[in-house]
C-alpha cells in the first residue's frame, strides 16, 4: 500500500515538473522576462470592416488583432482593408498601410526592416538608428535626429522630419525647412507697425509745437 502511494506520488511530481518545463519555455513565458522586453512591441489594427468582421493582419502568417505582441524577427502582413501600428516603446514605431509586407527586427537602439510589399511610415527616437531594405534600394536614417519617413515601393520615400539617405550614402528624402525669406517678411511688419507710430507721434509733436508758436489774442485783465 504505502509503495502504491510512493509511486503515485511520484507520478504527480514528475507530471508537476514537465508542465513547468513546458510553460518556462513556452514563448509567452519569454515574452514576460525582463531581458526581452526591449525586443518585442505590441499591433494596433485599424481599417474598414468586411461583413461585419473587423480587419485583422497576419503576423508570421496567423491571424492576429489589436493587441497582440510582435516579436523581433517576426513577419507581418496587411490586408486590403486593413492598417498596423507597431508600437515600439522609446525606440518608435511603424506604420503600415494595406497590403503591406515588412520583415521587422529591433534592438535596443536599432530598427532593421525588410519591406517586400506596400508602404510604411516610420517614426523614430533621437539616437536610434533605422535601416530599410526593399528590392531595390536600402534606406539609412541620420540617428541623431527624430525621424518620420515613408518609404513607398510604389511612389517612392519622403520625410516629414529627419534625414533618409540611400546605402551609398547619398541624400534620399529630407524634411523641408523654413524658408529665410518668409522670416525675414514676418520681421518687416512688426517693424512697418513700430516705424509707423514713431512716425505718427513726431508729426503730433510737430503740429502742437506750431500751434504754441502761433500769435493769439492777448485780453488785458480788468483793471
Amino acid at each position: 500500500m504505502k509503495n502504491a502511494t510512493k509511486a503515485a506520488g511520484l507520478r504527480y511530481l514528475t507530471a508537476a515538473c514537465l508542465t513547468l518545463t513546458i510553460f518556462a519555455s513556452s514563448s509567452l513565458f519569454i515574452l514576460a522576462a525582463p531581458g526581452y522586453s526591449s525586443a518585442t512591441g505590441e499591433i494596433s489594427v485599424s481599417g474598414t470592416a468586411e461583413n461585419g468582421v473587423q480587419p485583422t493582419v497576419k503576423v508570421n502568417g496567423e491571424q492576429a488583432v489589436s493587441g497582440r505582441t510582435f516579436v523581433s524577427g517576426g513577419v507581418i502582413e496587411t490586408s486590403n482593408t486593413a492598417f498596423a501600428n507597431i508600437s515600439l516603446g522609446k525606440l518608435g514605431r511603424i506604420g503600415l498601410s494595406p497590403n503591406s509586407v515588412l520583415n521587422l527586427s529591433f534592438t535596443g537602439d536599432t530598427i532593421s526592416g525588410n519591406l517586400s510589399a506596400g508602404k510604411i511610415t516610420v517614426f523614430s527616437a533621437e539616437g536610434i538608428s533605422v535601416n530599410i531594405v526593399t528590392p531595390d534600394n536600402a534606406f539609412l536614417n541620420d540617428k541623431n535626429l527624430k525621424g518620420n519617413f515613408t518609404i513607398d515601393l510604389a511612389s517612392g520615400v519622403s520625410a516629414e522630419s529627419g534625414i533618409l539617405n540611400f546605402a551609398n550614402g547619398s541624400l534620399a528624402a529630407q524634411a523641408q525647412t523654413t524658408d529665410d525669406d518668409d522670416d525675414e517678411g514676418g520681421l518687416l511688419l512688426p517693424l512697418a507697425i513700430f516705424a509707423g507710430a514713431v512716425g505718427a507721434a513726431v508729426v503730433y509733436v510737430i503740429i502742437n509745437r506750431n500751434d504754441d508758436d502761433e500769435p493769439g489774442f492777448v485780453v488785458s485783465p480788468v483793471r
